[in-house]
């Protein structure tokens, strides 16, 4: 059987989690293993919450006070869910709208409904994506990599290494970086091979 981890967030220093801790305490947790944030939904890093994340191995239980103090969003709530869903990691809610534990038939339903959903959202990006550059090819935009100089400058850059210039000076020159310079070489050796 894993441990059972509680995490509970209050939005300001001003707040009081006695409440959160009392609870996470009567549902199982340790009071060692109860990890209390003091920070605003807003903020995107949560420290504490990474740090729980890190600790949970399969067969262990998240206890949250409610489902929002993971989550800020739906997405973001989906994620979570889903990523402790591959884990292997249970998750109890203990208030709100909302009560789940995923040990139940129930959460287990709710755990199979977000994957569902996970994969659903995936796809439809994937599919966006796909027309999306369907219509560019239809509409004569060229994908991939965007040349910015011309066949000259290409030339030119040959000539200055030719001649000695090393390659950083060569950059700075024309304002590019090591990869795009030995993209160009590499397409200025295909070029002279078609001529």
């Amino acid at each position: 059987m894993g441990k059972v981890f509680g995490y509970g967030r209050v939005s300001t220093k001003d707040q009081n989690p006695e409440l959160q801790i009392n609870a996470l305490k009567d549902s199982g947790c340790h009071p060692s293993d109860i990890y209390i944030e003091k920070i605003s939904s807003r903020k995107k890093e949560r420290p504490l919450f990474k740090k729980v994340l890190r600790l949970l191995q399969e067969g262990d239980t998240l206890v949250v006070w409610k489902i929002d103090r993971i989550g800020r969003s739906v997405k973001e709530l989906v994620t979570i869910l889903e990523d402790l869903m591959k884990k292997g990691v249970h998750l109890k809610t203990l208030t709100g709208a909302l009560v789940v534990d995923t040990k139940t038939a129930q959460g287990k339903l709710m755990y199979s409904i977000i994957a569902a959903f996970a994969e659903y959202e995936r796809e439809i990006n994937r599919e966006r994506t796909l027309a999306g550059l369907e219509a560019a090819k239809k509409r004569g935009i060229k994908l991939g990599p965007k040349y910015k100089l011309n066949d000259n400058d290409i030339k030119r850059m040959k000539q200055m290494r030719n001649a000695g210039m090393s390659v950083k000076d060569i950059l700075k020159y024309f304002n590019i970086g090591k990869t795009t310079y030995y993209r160009y070489m590499k397409r200025n050796e295909s070029i002279q091979k078609e001529v």
